[in-house]
């Protein structure tokens, strides 16, 4: 994860199975319910909620606020268009499969080459995470 083009560092596993439940998830909301179970499985402790808060305090801490924003019964992590590896990769295996449907079969060669080859250093870091 960056922010103002550093690289952000988490500790702890929970923390960043949370981060990144919500980025597989990224601008849906992700209920809190579904992130304790993703987080402690079928039998959670008693305090789960209490401790998903605090490492929502902490992520918005190191992300900035508005990044996590709290919807009902559940939490949004607000990215930008470009902002995950995943999402580039799928746009690229997308514009492939447009070009090979269309007869391009070297534009779609290319196109899933590029998405293939996806390197997080040949993107820019964003901003912020929002």
């Amino acid at each position: 994860m960056w922010r103002d083009g550093r690289e952000v560092e988490l500790s702890g596993r929970k923390m960043r199975a949370m981060l990144a439940a919500l980025l597989l998830r990224a601008n849906h909301v992700v209920l809190t319910e579904r992130l304790v179970s993703m987080l402690w499985g079928e039998q959670p402790p008693p305090t789960a909620v209490a401790q998903l808060h605090k490492y929502v305090s902490q992520l918005r801490t190191k992300l900035g606020p508005e990044c996590i924003v709290r919807h009902g019964a559940g939490y949004q992590l607000h990215i930008g268009q470009n902002a995950l590896d995943l999402h580039v990769f799928d746009r690229g295996v997308r514009a492939a499969r447009a070009a090979l449907d269309a007869g391009r079969p070297a534009e779609a060669a290319q196109e899933i080459t590029a998405a293939q080859t996806l390197d997080r250093h040949g993107l820019t870091p964003p901003g912020r995470c929002c």
